[in-house]
């Protein structure tokens, strides 16, 4: 029965659900009537009356010499899955931290291009943080020739209005410092200096390192909490050192050097 499968999916057992979903066909009943339209033994049925009863899912009705139950609404049951969600929502990040500290670093390889492309979608722009380091716009372009589209048009959007925060560093080639002008007035992207050239992306979101090379083109993920701290401190360094597109002319040479 669908429904006894769904209400043991929202936390009630086997026989809670049976009970309840025969109390909502009889309404107000008596032990001897719920316990045979459930098919449960009338010792039991008490015991699973009690049960749903302490859940706030039925209400006991003494009447002269008898007891009838009566089922409350489901909105109690809806009442109790948003209570139970709640709860563990606060719990939640006292789950993640205790995860963290006790999961090994995992380590992805990737070695094709539609499925690296679709890593920059789902795994690196949704991230709330979001560090982009080494970025060459021309061989992102001649990868994948959308990728650029996507992040102007829907995630930079996206991102700018829940107000997540994103660092990005690209090469110094001509493509890389048109985007990075381009950028003013929306976003600060700023330029390595003059004479350091990256082989490969480099992209930090949350707990994850993406390093994507593009000859040849492959990708490996690293999760681990530690290096990506690690790595954004690093591009925070970087960051200081790199050049805003606003200050950027093609004569000057930068006063800060990366090592």
């Amino acid at each position: 029965m669908i429904e006894q499968k769904v209400l043991q999916n929202l936390g009630l057992s086997e026989k809670e659900a049976q009970i309840y979903l025969a109390l909502l066909e009889l309404g107000k009943s008596t032990v001897v009537q719920i316990a045979k339209q459930a098919k449960i033994k009338r010792p039991t049925t008490y015991l699973i009356l009690d049960s749903l009863k302490q859940k706030g899912l039925v209400s006991e009705i003494p009447e002269q010499s008898r007891t009838w139950y009566a089922p409350e609404s489901p909105e109690a049951l809806e009442q109790t899955v948003k209570h139970a969600l709640s709860d563990f929502h606060e719990l939640l990040p006292v789950l993640k931290s205790s995860f963290s500290r006790g999961t090994k670093p995992t380590i992805r390889y990737y070695d094709d291009r539609d499925v690296i492309e679709n890593l920059y979608y789902n795994e690196i722009f949704p991230a709330r943080k979001l560090y982009f380091y080494g970025t060459s716009v021309k061989k992102i372009n001649e990868t994948w020739p959308n990728m650029f589209e996507q992040w102007e048009r829907y995630w930079w959007p996206k991102k700018s209005r829940a107000g997540h925060k994103v660092f990005e560093i690209v090469d110094n080639d001509p493509e890389d410092i048109a985007y990075a002008k381009q950028s003013i007035g929306k976003r600060e992207v700023r330029i390595a200096p003059k004479g350091k050239q990256f082989l490969a992306d480099n992209a930090i979101a949350d707990d994850k390192i993406m390093i994507t090379s593009f000859d040849p083109v492959f990708a490996v993920i690293i999760e681990s909490p530690q290096l990506a701290d690690t790595y954004r401190a690093l591009v925070e360094l970087a960051w200081e050192a790199s050049i805003p597109a606003k200050d950027w002319n093609e004569k000057q040479k930068p006063k800060v050097q990366l090592v």
